[in-house]
């Protein structure tokens, strides 16, 4: 009779040659087990990451996850990520963190949230809440922190993470969202000084044509660069984009059109129905600000994850800069590792 080990390599290997998934009844025939017998070893690979599950109509697939390690994925994110047991003492530490608060790794690993020399009090309130609750939803949060009398804001994703042991932890993914708060506070500000100018300006028509001529002329051109992203016509960049247009993205800058188009090359490949729908649109001077959702089927190599045939659905927002009727420059902030788990990619 095969022992436990046998039994769980076999049935990862038979999700493995299913991308699309096999019910239990399918996995049952499969592998010769009895259907009560698997469901216990399928209770087990669900809880330590190794399988997923997806309802389809009455039934459940069951699918083989992606599974990569974890340190690879926290000195590649840009994001601050830390990494809790389940007694919240941090285990694990990306050098993003380590370097945007200047602390050592020495001074992290092991301790408790309230023990670090920096100040998260806001951190220290929030997670005792989250490991009490019976769910196992992602949680995301906003919060301000001062820095040698800085404020900064971060967005907190708290995911419920399975550990090497196979206990349950707690990962902490934090982006730096400061920019953004900066620009949407300018923003409103700006928009109220205008409003105050149109009340009292004697030629405010005047005033309020000219300014809407610029603003809806350079959401035009935002609208026809995400345009591209959803055609996959790449010689529209030539007449969009600037030859020296910068994009700010997690990984590096990308500098000129060709860089951009093997970028968005790479991504339509992996997503051949890639569509962006802009969900709001803000223009101030030369910048244009939206909120975009992200839809697609995932059928090619993407970051090393072979096709999955899953669909995602990721916002993100981006800030984009416009100059002679040319976009020349865009900052875009998302959540990548979402996406991953979107694609069944689970963390060990």
């Amino acid at each position: 009779m095969p022992n436990y080990k046998t039994i769980l390599s076999g049935i990862k290997n038979i999700l493995k040659e299913n991308p699309r998934g096999l019910t239990i009844q399918e996995l049952s025939k499969e592998i010769n087990i009895n259907r009560n017998s698997l469901a216990n070893y399928l209770d087990v690979m669900l809880f330590s990451g190794h399988v997923e599950m997806r309802p389809v109509g009455v039934a459940k697939m069951y699918y083989h996850t992606y599974r990569v390690p974890m340190s690879a994925i926290l000195n590649i994110s840009p994001e601050y990520i830390l990494v809790f047991n389940k007694e919240l003492e941090i285990v694990q530490v990306n050098d993003t963190f380590l370097n945007f608060f200047n602390i050592k790794r020495e001074a992290v690993l092991g301790k408790k949230i309230g023990d670090l020399p920096i100040n998260l009090m806001n951190l220290q309130e929030i997670i005792p809440k989250l490991t009490n609750e019976k769910n196992k939803i992602q949680t995301i949060k906003e919060l301000s922190i001062q820095i040698d009398n800085d404020e900064h804001y971060l967005s907190v994703k708290f995911i419920p993470t399975t550990l090497d042991d196979g206990e349950q932890g707690l990962t902490l993914l934090m982006q730096n969202i400061t920019e953004r708060k900066q620009m949407e506070k300018t923003l409103k500000e700006s928009e109220e000084r205008y409003r105050k100018l149109l009340t009292q300006s004697p030629t405010s028509t005047e005033i309020a044509s000219a300014t809407k001529t610029a603003t809806d002329s350079n959401k035009d051109l935002v609208h026809r660069y995400l345009e591209i992203w959803n055609t996959g016509n790449l010689t529209s960049v030539d007449k969009i984009v600037s030859e020296d247009f910068v994009f700010h993205r997690a990984g590096g800058d990308l500098n000129g059109q060709q860089a951009l188009k093997q970028y968005i090359f790479v991504f339509r490949t992996a997503f051949p129905d890639l569509h962006l729908t802009v969900k709001d649109i803000i223009t101030e001077r030369d910048k244009v600000v939206t909120h975009w959702m992200m839809t697609g089927t995932h059928k090619g190599e993407l970051m090393g994850i072979t096709a999955t045939d899953k669909n995602i659905k990721v916002t993100g927002t981006s800030i984009t800069r416009v100059a002679g009727s040319k976009v020349i420059e865009n900052s875009t902030f998302w959540d990548r590792l979402d996406l991953m788990q979107q694609l069944g990619v689970a963390f060990k």
